[in-house]
């Protein structure tokens, strides 16, 4: 959470007054920055509780973090955790405090409000039909992220790879990141898609989101494609006028596995299931 040292992040909701253990900088998916000390206190959301709980407190971040926040609650595996603490969720696990040791996410899609975060259960509400799972890889307890193997990216339902892919889910972005090669391959069934060094990101015109192909990803052996909502492919204009949009799918040569963000999880109700390390997908409503 933000210091009162901390004016890069807009928020007036809440600033945390401390005693610093150790210093911390840490980057997010290789891109954004955050500095700042590490802290203990009782953190608290709801009824739910956890003493002792270790936590950053951030002073100052990179210019890319700009937006409304007044914290980010990480619910990683302690071996992927950079402050090597256990996090909230799973101290509460650990603990025997959850109903069900699982969060599920509902994400309403172009930052609606009403989205949800379900600690300790999951709200068919927000779903249809019946989730179907996956196990998390490697599976045991050398757990890093939240992780799956999937068949890779599909158009028009249809896999643009043959090389399967293991995916972390992230909860807390709008980009789907894919290694760079699997980004060409998709894109190229997109007319008028390029990519923009200058950005750097892949764009295309912005009249063609509504009308191109389904554009998903398969899971596991699974023969279902869990498509991505047509509204969630692109993040936006680059400048108004243009018609060129933003694709929500980037591209990466540094990492070799996939980062799945908030314009699939937008698209489906997600269940994160810590007891069964395994994750659960049904069609958002």
């Amino acid at each position: 959470m933000p210091s009162l040292r901390c004016s890069i992040l807009r928020t007036s909701e809440l600033k945390y007054v401390f005693q610093p253990r150790a210093t911390l900088q840490h980057s997010f998916a290789g891109w954004t920055m955050a500095f700042g000390y590490l802290a203990s206190d009782t953190v608290s959301l709801g009824d739910l509780s956890v003493d002792k709980q270790i936590f950053a407190i951030i002073t100052e971040t990179s210019a890319d973090f700009d937006y409304p926040d007044s914290g980010l609650i990480g619910f990683g595996f302690q071996i992927a955790d950079a402050l090597h603490a256990v996090s909230w969720l799973m101290n509460l696990a650990n603990e025997g405090k959850l109903a069900s040791n699982v969060i599920s996410f509902y994400i309403n899609r172009q930052e609606a409000a009403g989205s949800e975060a379900c600690i300790g259960c999951v709200d068919s509400t927000n779903f249809t039909g019946e989730p179907e799972y996956f196990p998390l890889y490697p599976g045991n307890s050398s757990q890093n992220d939240w992780t799956i193997v999937t068949q890779g990216m599909t158009y028009d339902n249809k896999p643009v790879s043959d090389q399967s892919l293991v995916s972390a889910f992230d909860t807390g972005g709008p980009y789907t990141v894919v290694p760079t090669k699997v980004a060409k391959a998709l894109h190229s069934h997109i007319p008028g898609a390029q990519y923009d060094k200058d950005i750097p990101a892949w764009t295309f015109p912005c009249d063609k989101a509504s009308s191109t192909a389904p554009i998903g990803w398969m899971f596991g052996s699974c023969s279902t494609v869990f498509n991505i909502h047509p509204s969630q492919l692109t993040i936006g204009e680059i400048q108004k006028g243009l018609n060129r949009c933003l694709s929500a799918i980037g591209q990466t040569g540094s990492y070799s596995i996939g980062l799945i963000g908030d314009a699939f999880l937008s698209s489906w109700s997600s269940i994160f299931d810590y007891t069964n390390l395994r994750m659960g997908f049904a069609a958002a409503v």
